[in-house]
């Protein structure tokens, strides 16, 4: 519409002008381009049309039409010099590496799979395998290209098959896989098999696992057996006949024909030399003999020099008559033990890990969890000095002999004195849902502890459900103690009784705290349970806890 509006007034200015005595005609044809501003240069301004609000108009509108095609003009311009430097340019970079044959790669970004090394290939695929295992990895690397698929079904194999193909996952494949497919499919992949994880196979039996120790009892040294419903003793017989570098044994949810304390004692007395880590935890029903299992633990001393961490978790047995753990024998079978979890267990009696009768100078976490009321867990430093992490669950405990020891001086068989260091190692102390926290013997020790300095390097405290601030005065002291810990960083006092001037303490003296959990405390004011993960918000939550104060 505009363009005709234009072209009408340009007819209606030349017939005028023709019109006109003594003019002649510019000759300007009526196709001409709406680009040309000099239509007619003896065109007065002064004239009628052009004064008129069409015209004007349709004169603005030429000359943008004008303006914006000599821009696209230049632009396309640009472009074609732009597009032949750039031309030039990678004629010349491919003259430069055909001059130069030991430089091929002087020019390129990126390295193809089939010029990488294969030594290079193999450290990659053993990474990617550590994160998903080989055999899934191996699944979706032959679909990748053709030198991927060699690697993993030719080369790999035959050459790098104690590098690569030695630990299998088979955790996630349960639902995959038959048990028939897992011998002839997935097993014969790997022909130095050194360790296996076979949690959550349902339909895995006895016969199954006899067959893969028979195949790899020489180079299998860690097995994992988990939710197995069908597995019996004798799964536990073959794992000791047959397997003779046996390190780490992982035993969870097992059913209860498998349960027996005998058949754990004969597999610890033939990989005492072997067992690095060992783990029993929630086997169905009751298990028989469950002191046999305490005594092989015992045995003699230095018969575990070698097991480094040991968990006994959630067992039930009938009678508790046999069932004491002597932690003096246990520290001298296993001297070098590094991590200690004993939870929801039939123990009777105590843990008193009190020196000079007991020393475990290797431990560095300890986990006591839900013990029976009457049993009592006591904790020294000198018989503990390298412990970092100390976790004590729903069980009584005590620190009032063994803290005399670490925060004195004491006196050996020979007579001499000698400089205990105490916890000064400790960087993790949880003492949560314990009922008799906020007995005085038991709060005493522990606001001494911290407040004697000697938990310099104490990082994360829990004092998740713990009665430990209901004792009068104990909240104020045990606050002081808390804010006065030169690198704690994460504080946890979930359903605690802490009141808001002991919090605002914590919160606005500790320099280092970067972690607060006050949700379900019960004393503090409404919009105060709160979660702080950063500076930020605990100076905010302090402002506004001085404010409620004030």
């Amino acid at each position: 519409m505009n363009h005709l509006m234009s072209s009408v007034m340009r007819g209606i200015g030349r017939k005028r002008r023709c019109d006109e005595p003594g003019r002649r005609s510019t000759g300007v044809d009526s196709s001409s381009s709406d680009d040309d501003l000099d239509l007619d240069p003896d065109f007065s301004p002064d004239s009628e049309e052009l004064r008129s609000p069409v015209a004007k108009l349709a004169r603005i509108k030429r000359a943008a039409a004008a303006a914006a095609a000599k821009k696209r003009r230049k632009t396309s311009t640009a472009k074609r010099v732009s597009k032949s430097k750039a031309s030039d340019r990678r004629l010349t970079r491919k003259s430069a590496v055909a001059a130069d044959p030991a430089d091929n790669n002087a020019g390129c970004r990126s390295v193809s799979l089939d010029t990488l090394p294969t030594d290079v290939l193999l450290r990659i695929v053993e990474f990617a395998a550590s994160q998903t295992g080989m055999l899934s990895l191996a699944a979706s690397l032959s679909q990748v290209c053709q030198r991927l698929r060699h690697f993993i079904t030719v080369e790999s194999p035959r050459c790098y098959s104690t590098a690569l193909w030695r630990n299998a996952d088979f955790s996630r494949l349960n639902r995959k896989l038959s048990t028939a497919q897992l011998h002839s499919m997935a097993l014969p992949r790997f022909p130095a098999l050194s360790s296996i994880n076979l949690e959550n196979w349902k339909t895995l039996r006895d016969k199954d696992v006899e067959a893969i120790c028979d195949k790899y009892g020489d180079t299998l040294s860690e097995v994992s057996l988990a939710g197995s419903d069908h597995l019996s003793g004798r799964t536990l017989t073959c794992l000791s006949d047959r397997c003779r570098r046996l390190s780490r044994l992982s035993l969870r949810r097992l059913p209860h024909r498998l349960a027996h304390g005998q058949l754990f004692t004969q597999l610890l007395q033939r990989h005492s030399d072997s067992l690095v880590d060992l783990s029993i935890d929630s086997l169905e029903g009751e298990i028989v003999g469950f002191g046999l299992l305490l005594s092989g633990l015992t045995a003699k001393p230095g018969a575990l020099s070698r097991l480094h961490r040991l968990r006994l978790a959630n067992l039930r047995s009938s009678s508790l008559r046999d069932s004491a753990l002597d932690v003096s024998a246990l520290a001298a079978s296993a001297p070098n033990l590094r991590q200690l979890e004993l939870a929801n267990l039939p123990l009777a009696g105590g843990l008193p890990f009190v020196w000079p009768d007991c020393r475990l100078s290797q431990l560095r976490h300890l986990l006591v969890q839900e013990l029976p009321s009457p049993f009592r867990l006591t904790v020294s430093s000198a018989a503990l000095p390298s412990l970092s992490s100390l976790s004590i669950v729903a069980t009584d405990f005590d620190l009032v002999d063994d803290l005399s020891s670490a925060l004195q001086a004491e006196v050996d068989d020979t007579g001499e004195k000698s400089s205990i260091q105490g916890f000064k190692g400790l960087r993790r102390l949880a003492v949560s849902h314990c009922t008799n926290a906020d007995e005085a013997d038991t709060l005493a020790p522990l606001l001494l502890l911290m407040e004697s300095g000697q938990l310099p390097l104490l990082d994360e405290a829990d004092f998740t459900a713990s009665s430990i601030f209901s004792l009068p005065g104990g909240g104020d002291r045990l606050a002081a103690a808390l804010a006065s810990l030169p690198s704690l960083n994460e504080l946890n006092l979930t359903g605690t009784g802490v009141l808001l001037p002991a919090v605002r303490l914590i919160a606005s003296s500790s320099g280092s705290l970067t972690k607060l959990n006050l949700t379900a405390c019960k004393c503090l004011p409404r919009g105060f349970k709160q979660l702080l993960t950063s500076r930020q918000s605990i100076a905010a939550w302090v402002a506004k806890a001085e404010t409620e104060l004030d």
